[in-house]
């Protein structure tokens, strides 16, 4: 479930360093880039979470990034890091914990 405190959090600390890959005007040391959390970054896409930290991490490792727009997918890479993408992990959904309950 997206919680309305999460969503706020994470557009209000959504800093994107300079990583000199060419995207920003290069004047600035951060930048501020839409945050790509949407319905997709805690939907369920194999209705079974992860039962160890092994299998979680073979999701991360195997899994693969998508783009709300799936038109940008097209896309040099660079113009797609400025487009909203979410995570879609291999076989296992990761668990959530909000924000506020990993500062616990």
């Amino acid at each position: 479930a997206i919680y309305k405190e999460d969503l706020v959090y994470c557009q209000e600390n959504n800093i994107v360093f300079d990583r000199k890959d060419g995207l920003g005007d290069g004047a600035h040391h951060e930048e501020i880039r839409p945050y790509s959390v949407t319905n997709y970054s805690f939907a369920n896409f194999h209705n079974r979470e992860c039962g160890s930290l092994e299998e979680a991490l073979f999701a991360i490792k195997n899994g693969n990034r998508r783009w709300v727009n799936q038109t940008n997918e097209i896309l040099p890479p660079l113009l797609q890091e400025e487009f909203q993408s979410y995570f879609v992990p291999y076989g296992c959904d990761l668990p959530f914990m909000s924000p506020q309950r990993m500062c616990e």
